[in-house]
């Protein structure tokens, strides 16, 4: 299992969102900057939702986001393709 995907499941456990200080307590392996930057992924793919700023800051699992497999990751609706790959 991934560590994004470990870090997806505990903000999806705490009802009350959690702060990035106490997913880096949760899991003490990951790095504190390669814990923000999964974080950030995360919610750029609309898994986690922010609220707050600063050391405020809490993530909350997207209820929106049904589907939290590893292997579903938002992808582009449109790739486009060079001009010979058209035919």
């Amino acid at each position: 299992m991934s560590s994004p995907y470990k870090i997806l499941i505990s903000v999806q456990n705490a009802a009350s969102g959690l702060s990035a200080t106490e997913l880096i307590a949760i899991h003490p392996a990951i790095a504190r900057r390669t814990a923000q930057r999964w974080l950030r992924q995360l919610v750029e793919a609309e898994n986690v939702l922010v609220v707050g700023r600063g050391p405020a800051r809490r993530y909350y699992a997207n209820k929106m986001a049904t589907d939290t497999s590893p292997a579903v990751i938002k992808f582009p609706d449109f790739i486009p393709l060079s001009r010979g790959q058209t035919d």
